[in-house]
């Protein structure tokens, strides 16, 4: 139905208008014989000049036909008409209603009829009658056909049209589909008939929403029907989501539902992923619709675990306390099966008994590290077969490191024994040395240092009010649980005060605090008892007659003597007495206690023994420090294993990273790095010391970015140019910063990191488990708000019938319009050409120009 008139161009049709008003008049004045006088030629008589002959008239007269009239009304009339037309055409077309447009056009058309019948009659002297009014319809019609393209009237009419939302139907087409959960019809064929049961019954889905079906496993391709053919070699659900995400309707909106037909079983990529669609597809208000095919789909046994919380740095020496959560649904009255282990193995496996259908799981474990270097750290918790198996994971990477020995000094003042025992271990790099005076100031007890940050703690000449029973406490139990070193070296002011007795640190010292009593301060010789001779903390004592046919080198001083002030109490039955006063008083006694050791000190100082010469300076420094530990290189892979088919079809590929422990930011970094990768046996399941099976590795190239090496594993990179199925080893070795590049290797100059990774010749589609209705479950849930659910497949024809219960369509109103000029521009081009042509011809067989 017409609703209104218009012009798309209704100024141009104005300034169109005033030219044919122009036109108009020129041709008027024509007609009435206005024409410029006749000048005489130069060189001419007045006779030669023409006279414009004369016409006698009905009343006798000799009136000339052309009465003379001035030049200049015919200018006038050029920019009179059109300033005048553009001036109320402007104040018509002002107005913007369909009747000012129609009216105008009217005044055009009529402007173009007068034309044409003035061209008419100044030819009716010329012409005969019909050839004259042939000539005025064509150029009237060209005038018209003109006005028409210059001002493209149209009719405008508004129509109602019903705007669909957009249904993506994502279809599982991977192997994993092909399963037959017992006797029955594979998981394709359930789907694919409970699917097109649902479309005869509900027909009306297609007139509700705008269908576009997609068939997902390694990749996303269109569908024609809802028919799964399971021939893909992956289920990428996460990647499908994505895809759906930028699928677009007709009139460009995105999705409004995502329907997928899964069995859950991704092999592409983690659980995690998968959440993070959903969670992209509900800040979109996409509403995921599931429905889950396999076993028991209607009952989604579910198990889901919380992130692991660990350390990312542990101590090779550390128990690692691992808090495992979950939450287990529709699995009352069956076992949970929690796994923890490192680099693929599992060292803990516990059960947990489950009472309610819908329980939260919390149980800590307990792990020691391995060797030095990174490793992974991965904790399975599994449903029982009869439940479907699903296993729910989570993995850290963490790096177990023996670190630079971290020890504290604790003093009551500044004291020339700290400040030189400091001293001894701060060249040694290997030592990291901290040093605190805690003064005692009253009110304040609570600034104990943080214990369980450090490897070793000295507790030299402190004041008992300048800390508190409950950090001395907390000491004691670092030491018993974590390990932490402590040595008590306060002299007679520590082991002379009953606090200290009465504390908890009378339980981890290794002699009783109570029996320690002062004494008057002498100087004594030391001696070696017989643990102490072999003890590895002490150097040896030499003979004096040795001593002089061999002069002492710094590796084995002599035991100086040193002041002593305190006499000690007897040692604890498990302690041992390494030196002793002349008469016998034990003045150097250790333990073991719990994870940790704790050692006592009867002397005052023992930095003069420092100053007295080079071998007594030697001997101090060996008493202060350790050997050092040196720290090896690391290397891993983002994964443990991987599947032969996806690697050689791309779907995966080998990212490892790689870097040495312990490396400081301002330490220069290895010149030179290679990362070695050869087949190792498939029974290996440790790193090897040696080339596994005596072949060569295959070179591949490392990237360094910051502190780490990264490589890609690329086809040409495998043993045989092709990953097969088995173990393969990896072995990443940095030279020293100091070597010039290309130099033979020096022994201990490089540090070597090994690991290994698998290959698996299975198809991940047909490894248990083949299905997760949890991962399902939990992406629906995320769109709950939006209308996200979770369904098995067998209710299929209720959830068509739940998406077209309400109509989510919607009307729109638009406006459609006719242009004349634009749907038919070639033909009244062609009628503008004819109709001037036309009157050319005419005019020209008849003489005329």
């Amino acid at each position: 139905m017409i609703a209104s008139f218009s012009l798309a161009q209704p100024a141009v049709t104005v300034l169109g208008i005033g030219v044919l008003v122009a036109v108009l008049a020129v041709l008027r004045s024509r007609a009435r014989g206005v024409a410029a006088p006749a000048l005489p030629v130069p060189g001419s008589s007045a006779e030669d000049a023409q006279v414009p002959e004369t016409d006698v008239q009905p009343d006798g007269s000799g009136q000339s036909a052309f009465a003379l009239q001035p030049a200049s009304s015919v200018s006038i009339a050029f920019v009179a008409a059109p300033a005048a037309a553009l001036v109320a055409g402007s104040m018509l077309a002002a107005f913007g209603s369909p009747v000012a447009h129609g009216l105008l056009l009217i005044a055009g058309l009529a402007v173009v009829t007068a034309i044409s019948a003035q061209y008419r009659r100044t030819l009716l002297g010329k012409l005969d009658a019909a050839t004259s009014r042939t000539c005025a319809l064509g150029r009237g019609a060209a005038l018209v056909c003109l006005l028409l393209i210059i001002s493209r009237p149209g009719c405008d009419w508004t129509e109602s049209v019903w705007e669909r939302p957009l249904l993506v139907g994502l279809l599982d087409s991977s192997r994993s589909m092909s399963i037959s959960d017992g006797s029955g019809p594979s998981r394709a064929d359930l789907a694919t008939n409970a699917m097109q049961a649902a479309v005869r019954a509900v027909p009306n889905l297609e007139d509700r929403y705008e269908l576009q079906l997609r068939a997902f496993g390694a990749g996303v391709s269109p569908l024609d029907e809802w028919k799964i053919k399971p021939t893909e070699p992956a289920s990428g659900i996460a990647a499908a989501l994505r895809a759906a995400m930028q699928m677009r309707s007709p009139i460009g909106d995105g999705p409004a539902v995502v329907l997928l037909v899964s069995d859950g079983a991704e092999t592409g990529a983690s659980p995690g992923q998968i959440a993070a669609a959903a969670a992209d597809l509900a800040a979109r208000d996409v509403a995921l619709v599931c429905l889950a095919v396999g076993p028991n789909a209607s009952r989604a046994a579910s198990v889901q675990m919380d992130p692991l919380v660990v350390p990312s740095r542990v101590g090779s020496r550390e128990t690692l306390s691992i808090p495992v959560a979950a939450q287990v649904e529709d699995c009352g009255g069956s076992q949970l099966r929690i796994q923890a282990g490192w680099d693929g193995g599992f060292s803990v496996d516990e059960t947990r008994a489950i009472r309610d259908s819908s329980q939260r799981i919390q149980q800590g474990l307990q792990l020691t590290p391995p060797s030095e270097g990174v490793h992974r750290l991965t904790v399975r918790a599994s449903l029982p077969a009869e439940l479907g198996g699903q296993c729910a994971e989570q993995s850290a990477v963490i790096q177990v490191r023996d670190e630079r020995i971290r020890v504290l000094f604790v003093d009551g003042q500044l004291r020339s024994e700290s400040a030189f025992a400091a001293r001894a271990l701060r060249t040694d790099p290997a030592f990291d040395v901290s040093q605190q005076v805690l003064l005692a100031k009253a009110g304040e007890t609570d600034r104990a240092p943080a214990w369980r940050e450090f490897d070793v703690v000295v507790l030299g000449n402190i004041d008992p009010k300048a800390i508190s029973r409950d950090a001395l406490a907390d000491l004691a139990e670092a030491t018993q649980r974590q390990g932490v070193g402590v040595l008590l070296a306060g002299g007679d002011r520590f082991f002379g005060d009953r606090t200290f007795a009465r504390s908890d640190l009378a339980a981890i010292s290794p002699v009783e605090l109570s029996g320690c009593a002062a004494v008057d301060a002498s100087v004594v010789d030391l001696v070696l008892s017989d643990v102490g001779a072999r003890h590895a903390a002490l150097p040896p004592r030499k003979p004096a007659a040795e001593r002089l046919a061999n002069p002492p080198t710094g590796t084995a001083p002599l035991i100086p003597q040193v002041s002593i002030s305190i006499r000690f109490g007897n040692p604890k039955p498990l302690a041992e007495t390494l030196l002793r006063t002349p008469d016998q008083a034990p003045a150097l006694v250790v333990a073991n206690v719990g994870r940790g050791r704790c050692a006592a000190a009867a002397w005052d100082e023992t930095w003069p023994w420092a100053l007295r010469s080079d071998e007594g300076f030697a001997g101090h420094r060996q008493l202060w420090r350790g050997l050092p530990r040196w720290l090896s290189a690391w290397v891993i892979t983002d994964r443990a294993d991987y599947t032969r088919s996806s690697l050689v079809g791309g779907q995966e590929t080998v990212a490892v990273r790689a870097g040495i422990a312990g490396l400081d930011a301002g330490a220069p970094p290895p010149q030179f790095v290679r990362l070695l990768m050869r087949r190792a046996e498939e029974s290996t399941t440790a790193p090897s010391s040696g080339a596994a099976g005596g072949a060569i590795g295959t070179r591949i190239r490392v990237v360094r970015t910051g502190e780490e090496w990264h490589a890609q594993l690329a086809a040409a990179d495998w043993p045989g140019g092709s990953p097969r199925a088995g173990a393969y080893e990896l072995e990443f070795s940095a030279e020293a910063g100091d070597q010039p590049v290309g130099a033979t290797p020096r022994a201990g100059d490089i540090a070597t990191g090994k690991t290994l990774f698998h290959v698996l010749a299975d198809d991940p589609e047909l490894r248990s488990p083949t299905f997760n209705f949890a991962v399902l479950q939990s992406a629906a849930t995320a769109t709950a708000s939006h209308g996200g659910s979770f369904h098995a497949v067998s209710e299929a024809t209720a959830v068509w019938r739940e998406l077209t219960k309400a109509d989510r369509r919607r009307r729109v109103e638009r406006v459609a319009r006719f242009d004349f000029a634009e749907r038919m521009s070639w033909l009244l081009l062609a009628l503008t050409t004819a109709g001037l042509g036309g009157d050319w011809l005419l005019r020209k067989r008849n003489g005329l120009r």
